[in-house]
């Protein structure tokens, strides 16, 4: 049995377990399907009638992709109403272009949670990305840190991934070592 002080020491947790197999199953990159795995567990705790729209196979998976990412800063007490309406419309919505899917998708979100828009708005004028602080100068290493779009941020968790999947059976650096070193 794994006890709680082995898991603690583990490099890995359920979702990159998953994302392992989806990434065997359908051929795709593990930091793809990372992206699939969180999509899934999206669909399966925010958004379960769209799911159900989906699985019955009524809503596309790029439509997927774009309601949840609507749908990411929606408060969790709008979600239920959002999801009905949603899940409601969004089969008649397979011609549209993506910017027509973004404003019928944003309809609903501003109906339920006006402040998710503007929660949207304001976080994505608060991206930056910082090197170094000169108080960290002395040890000879610096911080990194900073806010992204969730978009570019997966991009980024991406490629970090690839970089860092396949080490040297002789390397002994942690992967939190490696992916700093990949930077």
């Amino acid at each position: 049995a794994c006890t709680d002080e082995r898991r603690e020491r583990q490099a890995i947790d359920g979702t990159a377990i998953a994302a392992a197999q989806v990434s065997c199953a359908l051929s795709v990159t593990h930091g793809k399907a990372i992206g699939l795995v969180d999509l899934a567990a999206t669909l399966r705790d925010r958004l379960p009638k769209v799911r159900a729209r989906f699985l019955a196979g009524q809503i596309s998976p790029a439509m997927i992709a774009a309601i949840a990412w609507r749908t990411f800063l929606v408060h969790q007490s709008a979600l239920p109403a959002i999801d009905s309406e949603i899940a409601e419309r969004a089969p008649a919505w397979g011609t549209l272009s993506d910017k027509k899917l973004e404003h019928a998708i944003d309809v609903w979100i501003d109906r339920h949670d006006p402040n998710a828009v503007r929660r949207t708005r304001t976080a994505m004028r608060g991206r930056y990305f910082a090197v170094g602080d000169r108080n960290d100068d002395a040890c000879g290493t610096t911080s990194v840190h900073g806010r992204l779009s969730v978009t570019d941020a997966a991009l980024v968790h991406q490629r970090l991934a690839i970089m860092i999947a396949n080490p040297c059976p002789d390397d002994p650096r942690t992967m939190d070592q490696r992916r700093a070193d990949a930077v």
